[in-house]
């Protein structure tokens, strides 16, 4: 629960929060597929 907080995670799981170079890059609320397919395409890219 500390991490949630800390992340902004606010009562919706799953909830995937995506970081590089220790900044936030993306976040997924749900699970959807399709959106967490692509919001990690761009992260790595």
């Amino acid at each position: 629960q500390f991490l949630a907080g800390l992340c902004g995670v606010e009562g919706a799981y799953p909830t995937f929060v995506l970081f590089k170079t220790c900044k936030q890059v993306g976040k997924v609320v749900g699970l959807k597929d399709d959106e967490l397919e692509r919001s990690i395409e761009r992260a790595l890219n």
